[in-house]
């Protein structure tokens, strides 16, 4: 997980670096994406106030950001994870307070999930709309 963390890494700063004219909104789109795939997925572990972390840079995001939706689907299925449905079943709550959200998100949102993976972010800041209402 953090070798691929490490080389996700990599490719968004290349993406960035080759932007004409970034924006603090492109500057931000690209640390929360980083930030996401650290924290939610090369750790083994998943714990819901790890979603706090990411509002900063996602309140930045214009309204139809897909970062901005992942951010807010995360922190309210993150609210499972304070209930007895999680308690000693740790594979329940992650499917529930990470996969699920994320997933829901990504396919509402795959091309522009796909470009970022790439590092291209178009110079949106992660603005670019959902296909699908």
């Amino acid at each position: 997980g953090a070798l691929a963390a490490a080389l996700l890494y990599a490719i968004q700063v290349v993406g960035f670096a080759r932007m004409r004219s970034p924006s603090p909104v492109d500057l931000a789109a690209v640390c929360l994406f980083v930030e996401f795939v650290v924290l939610c997925v090369a750790r083994n572990k998943f714990s819901p106030w790890y979603v706090g972390s990411f509002f900063p840079l996602a309140m930045i995001l214009p309204a139809r950001s897909w970062l901005l939706q992942l951010t807010i689907a995360l922190s309210f299925a993150g609210l499972i994870g304070f209930t007895r449905y999680t308690v000693g079943l740790p594979l329940a709550g992650y499917i529930l307070m990470l996969a699920v959200p994320t997933i829901w998100i990504v396919v509402r949102n795959w091309d522009a999930v796909r470009r970022a993976l790439a590092g291209h972010w178009d110079e949106s800041g992660g603005r670019e709309q959902s296909t699908r209402a």
